[in-house]
């Protein structure tokens, strides 16, 4: 009886933690590819020792689709970082040369550098995209205050919370996932647009939260025209698709998954390093009660504390396990 009440309890409170669009964060590296854990420079200054170039920068034409200073390594369009006039990390492009027809259009975005030069990739922003390139002072913070996923061509964005709102995830399509810990480090994964019936090319991009707190993103290919492995970078995963239902809640994963006979393209893109050393244990136990999720939203403009303030959800949290157990005692 007493841990069914402090189960539900937990539920309750996270329910009740308001979500943040924009705040501080423990974001203090970019590493993609799980089990591989491929590093990017985290500013300008490190990408040019490292030998990275630039492919394209704040002074290129509109045409081009620049969205800051972006470079990449060598020829490798698969992961490259972006940064503003300062040199600051302000976001990141998981890039290749044509991700299929069938999902042109939706979160991928199409780059024109010139002489029928083209490339697509899914942009992802952590500070204000209106500021990377327009000078001004340079910024007070370190990685990012945000994650921003540019919707293709079309110029807006799909504004992701740092905490676990069920509300505001719930609102913009995304479903809860399966929970990878141990040697996957990823914590729960959200997936948008996802049922059993859904198209597996739906929607590219999902996203990862330990203990509360968006740790990682990625994206997912699952199209019936998506390129080979063998055309793609090393910073693709490839796992089979049998495989990826596990990242499902049970029975919730889309059917068209098992019946790939083609493996899949995907990559995680991991933000947190006290995460990939220590990630926080999934739930061993089945309740009714949703894990770590959170339900309040609040406007894009609310900065603060996402960790700050699930902590203190978790204080207050103890106190009424705590009479809870009393209770349950005297019973």
């Amino acid at each position: 009886m007493a841990f069914v009440s402090v189960a539900i309890s937990f539920s309750i409170f996270f329910r009740i933690i308001p979500a943040q669009l924009i705040g501080d964060t423990s974001w203090d590296t970019l590493i993609t590819t799980s089990f591989l854990y491929i590093p990017a420079p985290m500013n300008r200054s490190a990408a040019e020792e490292q030998g990275w170039t630039a492919i394209m920068d704040c002074d290129d034409d509109e045409s081009v689709g620049s969205p800051g200073n972006v470079y990449w390594d060598g020829d490798n369009l698969d992961g490259m970082p972006i940064f503003n006039s300062f040199g600051q990390i302000s976001g990141f492009i998981v890039g290749l040369t044509d991700p299929g027809e069938s999902v042109q259009g939706t979160a991928w975005k199409e780059y024109n550098l010139g002489n029928d030069t083209t490339f697509w990739g899914i942009e992802v922003f952590f500070r204000n995209p209106d500021d990377i390139c327009n000078g001004g002072q340079i910024s007070s913070i370190s990685n990012g205050d945000r994650l921003w996923i540019s919707n293709g061509n079309e110029g807006t964005y799909s504004k992701i919370p740092l905490n676990q709102s069920e509300a505001v995830l719930e609102s913009d399509g995304w479903v809860l996932g399966g929970c990878k810990d141990g040697i996957f480090k990823m914590g729960y994964h959200y997936w948008r647009y996802s049922s059993p019936d859904a198209d597996c090319g739906a929607y590219p991009v999902f996203l990862n939260y330990d203990n509360g707190i968006l740790h990682a993103y990625g994206v997912a290919m699952g199209n019936a025209d998506r390129p080979l492995p063998d055309t793609m970078g090393a910073r693709w995963e490839h796992p089979e698709g049998q495989m990826l239902t596990s990242f499902f809640q049970p029975d919730e994963a889309p059917t068209c998954l098992a019946d790939q006979t083609q493996v899949m393209n995907s990559m995680h893109v991991f933000m947190s390093s006290s995460v990939l050393n220590n990630p926080t244990p999934c739930p061993t136990t089945t309740t009714t009660a949703e894990p770590v999720i959170t339900t309040t939203a609040e406007s894009e403009d609310d900065g603060g504390d996402a960790a700050s303030s699930t902590t203190t959800v978790i204080a207050m949290l103890i106190g009424v396990v705590c009479v809870i157990g009393i209770a349950d005692v005297s019973l």
